[in-house]
C-alpha cells in the first residue's frame, strides 16, 4: 500500500497485536476488518473464535489508537447486529438483535 496515504498493514488482529508502529503519526483509523467465517460450526466455538478478533482484537486496536493520540476512530461493523428481519428497514435507533455468532461478536465490539 502506498505509504504516502498513511495506510499500513499489520497482520492478524488479536488481543496481542502491537499497533504502535502502525499508529505513529496517524490521526484517523478506519476499522472495518473482522473475522467473518469459522470452519467449525458449533455455536460455542464459533462465538469464541469470532470474539478473539471481532471483540478483543478490536478493543485492543481502539485502546492503542487512543493511547497513540489518534483523533478519530471510524468503526464499521455489520448490519447483522440488528438481526435477520428483512421485512422493515433498519434505522439508526433500531434495537440490536444479533442472532448468529458473528453478529453477536460484532455487537460486543461497541
Amino acid at each position: 500500500m502506498p505509504s504516502h496515504y498513511g495506510q499500513k498493514v499489520v497482520g492478524n488482529i488479536t488481543v496481542k497485536t502491537g499497533w504502535v508502529d502502525a499508529l505513529l503519526g496517524i490521526n484517523v483509523v478506519v476499522h472495518c476488518a473482522a473475522k467473518a467465517h469459522v470452519l467449525e460450526k458449533t455455536a460455542a466455538s464459533s462465538l469464541g473464535e469470532f470474539r478473539k478478533v471481532n471483540t478483543a482484537g478490536t478493543l485492543n486496536l481502539a485502546e492503542q489508537a487512543a493511547k497513540a493520540g489518534v483523533r478519530r476512530f471510524v468503526f464499521i461493523s455489520s448490519i447483522g447486529v440488528n438481526g435477520n428481519n428483512n421485512t422493515v428497514p433498519f434505522l439508526e435507533g433500531s434495537p440490536a438483535a444479533p442472532q448468529e455468532a458473528y453478529a453477536v461478536s460484532k455487537h460486543e465490539e461497541r
